[in-house]
Parts: C-alpha cells; structure tokens; sequence
C-alpha cells in the first residue's frame, strides 16, 4: 500500500508540475511558445539578442499598459516573468512624427529626455549602444491609474530621422 500511494504522489506532483508550465502564462525568457502564438523558432538572429518576432499578446500588452503604435515596424519582444514581477522587453521603428505621441503615453515627454542609452538589463534583450549613433533615454514610474503600475525605461536611437528605433522595458510588480 505504501509503494502505491508513493507513486500516486510522483504522479500527482507531476501533473501539478506539467499543468503549471500550461497555464496560459506567457512564456519566459527562453522563448517557448506564448499565448500569442509565438513560435521560438521565429526567434530573431543573434543581433536581437534572445527577441521574438513580433508583438506579445495584447493581455501582455494591457498588463504593461502598452500599445504598440499603428506605424510601428519591426517590432520584437521578449517577456520575462518571474516570481515577483513581470518584464517586456519591446523593441520597433516608429516614424518621427509618431514618437512624441508615443513617449507622451508612457510618461516620458521627449523633452524630459536626455542623451545616453540606458535601457535597464538590456543585455537580457541583446540590446548595447553603438559607435556613432545617437540615442535619447528616460524613465517613468508609470500611469497614475489604479493598480499594478508599470514602470518604463526607454532609449531611443535618433540617428535616422525618417525612422527611429525604440527600445523599450516596462515592468510590473503585482500588488
């Protein structure tokens, strides 16, 4: 009896351990598939770092308070949840002339700005400055609506003028 009962608990813990992983989360940082339908296969070269393809899901989006703006290209994701807190790292092109729109939503008015490139753990994205670009950064401590409020740090690389690149992390801590 004892041996029965020890391996309906091997296979109790099991399936708990199996249906934690199937929740409906998103995934982690080594880019299983989420439940936006991302597949890690599309994940991005080396050059953007452990990035997928692509918007996160817009639940992810709406826990972050984000959207991703009607002009964006290229856009690429990572999302990291941990135990305490859950990251989005996002990055696209965005036009000049929808940046500001842009900064203002999230809280960082391009005028508070300041030059550098400073993107908290950006090499968790794959993301470092490069010589002779010209990038902007900021920080929010989010929105002033109810609830978990994201918190952001943004770079932005100006060099192009037609099209500029935004490298984004938002992350929230549940309440």
């Amino acid at each position: 009896m004892g041996r029965a009962n020890s391996a309906v608990g091997v296979l109790l813990v099991a399936v708990l351990l199996a249906g934690v992983s199937g929740c409906g989360q998103e995934s982690g940082v080594n880019g299983a598939v989420t439940s936006s339908g991302t597949d890690p296969k599309q994940t991005v070269s080396d050059e953007q770092g452990r990035l997928t393809s692509g918007a996160p899901s817009a639940k992810v989006l709406d826990l972050h308070r984000l959207n991703v703006p009607p002009g964006a290209q290229d856009v690429y994701s990572l999302i990291s949840d941990g135990w305490s807190s859950y990251s989005l790292c996002l990055t696209f092109r965005l036009p000049k002339t929808d940046m500001e729109m842009f900064l203002d939503g999230i809280g960082v008015p391009r005028s508070e700005m300041r030059k550098g490139f400073y993107v908290e753990d950006a090499d968790e994205a794959g993301w470092s400055s490069r010589p002779g670009r010209t990038y902007l950064e900021g920080s929010s401590d989010g929105t002033s609506e109810p609830g978990p409020s994201p918190t952001y740090t943004v770079s932005v690389d100006v060099t192009n003028d037609s099209a500029y690149t935004v490298y984004l992390r938002s992350v929230v801590v549940p309440s």
